[in-house]
């Protein structure tokens, strides 16, 4: 991964952790599901690597997957 792709992680990251961290205790109502869910989606972001055509576009990626991923749990 180069400087820029990490970098631009970091900052969907920072913008967004709490709320997907919130969506995810929300739907599964325990602390460390939430935490987990919450971690695998940051995981499959990295994973993936889309390009948002802008910020809604990054949020909504992140709630669809969040929610995805509480699923699973």
């Amino acid at each position: 991964m180069d400087v820029g792709t990490r970098q631009r992680i970091q900052d969907i990251y920072r913008r967004n952790n709490d709320m997907v961290y919130r969506i995810c205790f929300l739907y599964l109502k325990n602390e460390q599901d939430a935490y987990d869910a919450a971690h695998e989606t940051f995981v499959r972001l990295i994973q993936k690597d889309p390009v948002f055509s802008d910020r809604e576009h990054e949020k909504a990626w992140l709630i669809r997957v969040a929610v995805n991923c509480c699923k699973d749990v």
